[in-house]
């Protein structure tokens, strides 16, 4: 049995169900947006560099740079997913 994230691993889901692998997805975790969350577009306009090591992060970075205007931002990608 090998469990997944819901909604995060289709792509392997289905490789593993076409090789007859059971598996399923399951509510293991769940991303909250904390308070602080609202002051990130400000502190990107101040920032040097922003570090994003996961999936999560870097759609919270994606919503702040928008929000921040889009400025120019030295990025630095932690791990295949980000």
């Amino acid at each position: 049995m090998v469990l997944l994230t819901r909604g995060k691993d289709k792509g392997l889901l289905d490789r593993l169900r076409a090789l007859e692998i059971e598996a399923a997805e399951v509510a293991l975790l769940e991303q909250v947006d904390l308070p602080g969350l609202e002051v990130l577009p400000g502190r990107l306009l101040q920032a040097d560099w922003v570090a994003v090591t996961s999936k999560e992060g870097a759609k919270r970075l994606l919503w702040a740079w928008e929000k921040a205007g889009r400025p120019l931002l030295k990025v630095a990608a932690v791990g295949e997913g980000t």
